[in-house]
């Protein structure tokens, strides 16, 4: 999607995410090889998100931590929808994988865009060739592509280096006014990404993230840590190590590393225990 599907006939049409590997591996090569970065982050948003544990899984060893941002794990629905809808879109993409089908938060008012984009007086700015409003339309054969992905973290993706997910702290609806939409994801279901995070690995950081004014707020999961606060131009790090995890009352002991290596994201640096440093 995006530049890739410039003069396609159906952009966005992608049927199995990995067929953007050589892309992603390419570009690893490059940061490494030939600008000399020994530490890389990989970060993704939505359905990059969903590429980028799938990466992080299938090439242990290659990223050196995964920041994830409102990561497309699950499908947006009841149980039913997820279960004989998925199996449904299943059946359909095998004899028609290019019928445009109804997906939950789809829809011709995308307050998505209108409470993100500067043509509706907000503050973010993107060619709207690339990524329209109403978005692409969403394609059998994308949607079942996408759900056996979900399946696969579902089954857990055993990934063994420190994620970061990011998410909103309320879910709003397609029917959001422009305000809810600025304050809440209107298109993932922010439970099903805090419930999917367990499944990527064993040190997983999930923080919920509220505006409140020009004060940014990140929410931890865990309530024995206390909300962080950042105010505006006020620098902060959060790090840390994961040292067990908690599984059917038993505490399981994780192996301490020999060090731990900045990361090099500035001015925040993401790795795993909620500590504050000012």
């Amino acid at each position: 999607c995006g530049r890739a599907g410039v003069g396609y006939w159906s952009p966005h049409d992608v049927r199995d995410l990995r067929v953007h590997d050589e892309e992603i591996a390419e570009a690893l090569r490059i940061i490494r090889s030939e600008h000399g970065h020994d530490v890389v982050v990989l970060n993704g948003h939505s359905t990059g998100g969903l590429q980028a544990v799938i990466w992080a899984a299938d090439h242990p060893g290659t990223v050196d931590a995964l920041v994830l941002n409102s990561p497309w794990l699950d499908l947006r629905g009841s149980a039913l929808v997820r279960s004989y809808g998925s199996a449904f879109v299943d059946l359909l993409s095998r004899r028609d994988p290019e019928r445009v089908i109804g997906e939950p938060g789809s829809g011709d008012e995308d307050n998505y865009v209108a409470a993100l984009h500067r043509r509706w007086r907000v503050e973010w700015d993107w060619d709207l060739a690339l990524k329209p409003a109403p978005s692409f339309p969403v394609r059998a054969g994308f949607l079942a592509g996408i759900r056996r992905l979900q399946r696969e973290v579902h089954h857990g993706l055993g990934i063994r280096v420190p994620i970061l997910v990011c998410c909103s702290t309320a879910s709003g609806g397609v029917k959001a006014s422009l305000e809810e939409a600025q304050r809440s994801d209107v298109v993932l279901d922010v439970e099903q990404i805090i419930d999917r995070s367990q499944y990527l690995g064993d040190d997983v950081t999930v923080k919920r993230f509220h505006r409140n004014g020009d004060v940014i707020e990140l929410h931890p999961e865990n309530p024995d840590y206390p909300t962080i606060t950042v105010r505006p131009g006020e620098p902060f790090v959060i790090e840390g190590l994961a040292v067990g995890l908690i599984r059917n009352s038993m505490l399981v002991r994780a192996p301490t590393p020999a060090s731990v290596r900045p990361c090099p994201v500035r001015p925040q640096r993401f790795l795993t225990r909620e500590t504050r440093h000012r």
